[in-house]
């Protein structure tokens, strides 16, 4: 065959095998769907859009809302966060380098916001004079190299410099259309096609005008063209010809997906609603009728996505209005009933579930044992009757072995016989013998493999000596030489009959795992039990007896249990170290583990896969978050070409253990929320400026998160603040903090977050806070208050030094009118009646009389020079009341024979008494010497006064004749002495004996 007539042989095969590529590279994605189910607060999706934090902007039939993973905020103008859009109908959203979000609506011009949605700039009819009413209708929205914004309306073409001047550009003509452009792109040459009623036009950027393209079939101002996009020299167009076409810029000739020009039955669904080009240079075509992607440089589109009934994976619409790629290469699908989001270009995980049920026979059955025949060729075994499939590398199915029996298509567990060159396969009432050589599956004969009883498990003691287990009880020795068979019975060895299951120990043991006695180490060549692990109530035992399966790491034993998660054994000590969801791993119910080594283990179980770490005790999950479309797994296999696989409740997930690991980026958590007391506080107004709180309103919340859309509820979060905290505050997957009653001062709030095994990220803003301590904790009200209380303790102490000054004058008038006025009264009463009596009869009635009146009279005129003494504040030093107490006692004994002894100690000279005090120490004193003199017929008289500190003591003894205290204690004498004792507060003690003198002992406080 000449090369001329090969050449497109070979050309059409490689567009061929770049097809099949194509279609294989985009086979059998799954979206997850966000609708009002989930809290999407609007069905129909017009506009999509990711900002540069990362928040998903969507616009919808009936308002502007932002989305975080979580939950979303609603823009509209009747609700909390009003932006002041006029329109609740949202055409376009695009985000401008700067950051800034420009959001065209159906009736109410552009809105240029920031992204907490506030208004920043508003164009439209009511602020623009370029504007008209239809103008208000925006239908594109782009920015230039330069920082300029354009726009398409239904009534002009405008420009936004980066200076901020505003031009409209219109076509000639007077008709209310023509000037009404739907759509426009920018081709290789930074020229602008527009596309609206006046057909396609093309805007020469330097000359900022239209330019005729006379001669060009693109030109045609009977069509009415609807959407534009300008990918590899080819202008894609869709218009109401109906119809979806292309223009090659370099040919100048026209090509049509879709042309349904006289057609009596034109299909609108196919028109394109938007094109949009992706970061791999592909055009995807939003239609009615699913989202279609044409290759770089292609013109046929390889792939097709559309809602499958059937398939909950699929899209959840095929009616496309939007589609836009996010930085993690997520793709989100706005459509008539909600957005669909999937990740067609990650490769990490091949779900082969009800998304493929329609190319994979076994996609939608449960998977309970995966068999690696070769590099090429793998078995899959299936849990409910549905047989055993043969397929390739690849999981496409070569055959499916169905005996229509439950009996034979119930696939247990397996054993690959490899010097036999077969696989014995468990199946529900009998074993199945695969061949390699010929792919042929066949029963096995023997008698034992055909009593009604599933094996539950092989272990291979050797190539030619297997173990097996039945479901209950029984465990036998296979020598597939000769196929002599020796039974053993879990009874023979004291066990009760039971669900029992093996795994293979050392070379010479094998584990019994027994539904509820425990785990039984047997000894293959003595054929006895040689140790056991049961349970107890310790924590140094096993968790629950009803395990799933066992691993041997070497020093370790790995136990999985049904409910219990794991426990690593170590076998030197005997010791456990459990671990469950609390610990981290994804599911406490346990089924398989497949182990690479000791630091990466993997783990399956009902609600997903863990890979687990014995060194580091950490664990890494995978799911449905992660892209997992079922997380009930059966059992997990390696294959001959290193990849994992996974049967599930619903299926099969083939993956790259070592690309899987490879995690997204976690992007720096971004604070969504700050409030101060409960007030609302617009972001901007922090980020880069000092949130200053009053002391009054010492509070403040705030909600924060990390913007990644895959495996988002796994992330964990941690925060500080700078200044007041030593440490990070751990959050776990809580996504709000609050501080209330901070001391004075600044601080700076981080905030940092990972995904489990990951090291931390920190956000990129650390906020300054700025609390204004109370105006009563500040220096200068310190200073004032001192300052105050210095002023009235002064006017205080002066006030008291006067009143003090005033009752001393007082005082002093008082001792100066009773010595003048009632002392000279009573001096002449006392010299009047001496007079008298010395002038009448010594013996009369009238003398007695006028000598007791004398009497009267001088005593009092004593007393009064007491009080008068008592009263004058020249007294008030304790030593002048010594003198006198002094003066008294010597005046007194001197009369007598009594020796007077006196003796003072201690600072007395500084102590002051008062008034009251010094009437009440003198008299005491007083009335103590006169019944010393009167009564006591002492010959000596010792006086002691003491001061310690503030303490004063008196003593006062004698030794005379004493006398018996309580006999006495009815007298005026003691009572009164008594009772000025307890006027001074003082301790008073008499003690006296007949022969035996007397002491007085008073002791009080100054």
């Amino acid at each position: 065959m000449s090369s001329s007539k090969t050449r497109p042989l070979i050309i059409a095969t490689i567009l061929l095998l770049v097809e099949a590529f194509c279609y294989g590279q985009f086979s059998h994605v799954s979206f997850r769907h966000i609708t009002r189910k989930n809290g999407l607060p609007v069905d129909n999706i017009t506009a999509l859009a990711q900002d540069s934090s990362g928040f998903i902007w969507i616009g919808s039939t009936d308002g502007l809302f932002r989305y975080d993973g979580f939950g979303f905020t609603n823009f509209n103008s009747q609700s909390p966060a009003r932006t002041g859009l006029p329109e609740t109908g949202i055409t376009k959203i695009y985000v401008s380098r700067n950051g800034k979000i420009w959001v065209g609506t159906v009736g109410g011009g552009l809105a240029c916001i920031n992204q907490q949605g506030k208004l920043l700039k508003l164009f439209n009819a009511g602020t623009e004079p370029s504007f008209s009413n239809e103008a208000n209708h925006i239908t594109g929205i782009q920015e230039d190299s330069r920082g300029n914004m354009w726009w398409t309306t239904v009534d002009g073409f405008f420009k936004l410099s980066a200076a901020g001047k505003l031009q409209c550009f219109k076509l000639p003509g007077t008709t209310p259309r023509t000037n009404l452009f739907n759509a426009f792109t920018m081709d290789s040459q930074s020229n602008y096609w527009l596309a609206g009623i006046p057909g396609i036009r093309r805007f020469d950027t330097r000359s900022e005008s239209f330019r005729e393209l006379a001669g060009h079939p693109i030109i045609d101002k009977t069509r009415d063209i609807s959407s534009i996009s300008f990918h590899y020299n080819k202008i894609w167009y869709s218009g109401w010809m109906p119809e979806l076409s292309y223009y090659d810029t370099s040919s100048k000739a026209n090509g049509h997906l879709y042309f349904a020009r006289n057609s009596p039955q034109p299909d609108y669904k196919r028109m394109s609603n938007q094109f949009y080009e992706d970061k791999q240079k592909n055009l995807w075509i939003a239609t009615g009728r699913g989202l279609h992607v044409v290759e770089k440089n292609q013109v046929k589109p390889f792939y097709v996505f559309s809602n499958e009934p059937g398939n909950e994976f699929s899209l959840i619409n095929s009616s496309v209005n939007c589609v836009m790629e996010d930085r993690d290469g997520n793709f989100w699908i706005g459509t008539e009933e909600g957005i669909s989001v999937g990740r067609p270009y990650d490769k990490r995980v091949i779900n082969l579930s009800k998304n493929a049920a329609k190319d994979f026979p076994f996609a939608n059955k449960t998977i309970h044992d995966i068999i690696p025949v070769n590099d090429t060729t793998i078995l899959l075994g299936t849990h409910h009757a549905d047989g055993l499939y043969e397929t390739d590398a690849h999981f496409k199915v070569r055959k499916h072995f169905n005996f229509h029996n439950v009996k034979y298509d119930w696939i247990w567990t397996s054993h690959d016989d490899q010097p036999r060159n077969r696989i014995l396969i468990s199946a529900q009432e009998t074993m199945l013998i695969y061949q390699k050589s010929d792919h042929s599956l066949n029963k096995a004969s023997a008698q034992i493999f055909n009593d009604g009883a599933p094996i539950s498990s092989f272990v291979a003691e050797s190539d030619s000596v297997l173990w097996f287990s039945k479901f209950r009880n029984r465990f036998y020795r296979y020598n597939l030489r000769n196929d002599h068979i020796q039974g053993f019975n879990l009874t023979e060895f004291g066990l009760a009959p039971q669900v029992l299951y093996m795994e293979k120990g050392d070379s010479q043991s094998i584990w019994l795992i027994t539904h509820s006695s425990g785990l039984y180490k047997f000894h293959t060549q003595t054929w006895k039990i040689i140790d056991s692990l049961t349970q107890n109530k310790t924590s140094h035992s096993l968790k629950q007896t009803n395990i799933n399966f066992i691993k041997d790491l070497g020093n370790y034993l790995l136990i999985g249990y049904h409910t219990k998660g794991i426990s690593l054994y170590d076998k030197r000590n005997r010791t456990y170290r459990h671990y469950n969801h609390m610990d981290g791993l994804v599911s406490d119910n346990t089924t398989d583990a497949c182990v690479e080594d000791f630091q990466n283990i993997w783990i399956a179980t009902t609600n997903g896969l863990s890979l687990f770490n014995a060194s580091t005790a950490t664990f890494n999950n995978f799911n449905f978050e992660t892209g997992f479309l079922w997380n009930d797994m059966v059992t997990i296999a390696r294959l001959g070409n290193g990849m994992m696989a996974l049967g599930t409740g619903k299926g099969l997930i083939s993956f790259d253990p070592a690309i899987i690991r490879q995690q997204d980026a976690l992007r720096p958590p971004v604070i969504t929320a700050f409030q101060v007391y409960g007030k609302e506080l617009a972001l901007q107004e922090f980020e880069k400026a000092t949130v200053n709180i009053s002391y009054q309103e010492n509070y403040f919340s705030f909600d924060y998160i990390s913007l990644q859309y895959n495996n988002n509820l796994a992330i964990e979060y941690a925060y500080k603040l700078d200044g007041f905290d030593k440490d990070w505050i751990p959050a776990g997957k809580r996504r709000y903090g609050s501080y209330s009653n901070l001391p004075a001062g600044r601080y700076n709030l981080k905030l940092r977050a990972r995904l489990p095994g990951s090291d931390w990220v920190e956000s990129r803003y650390a906020p300054a806070i700025h609390v204004s301590g109370a105006f009563y904790r500040q220096w200068w009200f310190y200073s004032v208050c001192i300052g105050v209380a210095g002023l009235i303790l002064f006017a205080l102490f002066r006030y008291r030094l006067q009143q003090l000054m005033k009752l001393e004058k007082m005082r002093t008038n008082i001792s100066s009118d009773l010595h003048d006025e009632v002392g000279a009264s009573l001096t002449s009463i006392s010299i009047f009646s001496e007079m008298a009596r010395k002038s009448a009869r010594p013996d009369s009635a009238e003398a007695g009389l006028l000598q007791r009146i004398g009497e009267r009279s001088r005593e009092s005129i004593e007393k009064m020079g007491d009080i008068i003494w008592s009263i004058n504040p020249e007294n008030d030093s304790l030593q002048q009341m010594l003198v006198r107490m002094k003066n008294y006692a010597i005046e007194m004994t001197e009369a007598t024979a009594v020796s007077m002894h006196w003796l003072e100690t201690g600072n007395l000279h500084l102590r002051k008494l008062n008034m009251q005090q010094r009437k009440d120490l003198y008299l005491l004193f007083k009335e103590v010497i006169n019944n010393v003199i009167k009564h006591a017929r002492a010959k000596n008289v010792w006086v002691s006064l003491s001061c310690i500190g503030s303490t004063i003591q008196m003593t006062v003894k004698d030794d005379g004749c004493g006398f018996h205290v309580p006999a006495a204690s009815a007298g005026n004498g003691l009572k009164n002495m008594h009772r000025r004792a307890s006027n001074l507060n003082a301790s008073f003690n008499i003690r006296s004996g007949a022969g035996e003198g007397t002491s007085v002992e008073l002791k009080f406080e100054s």
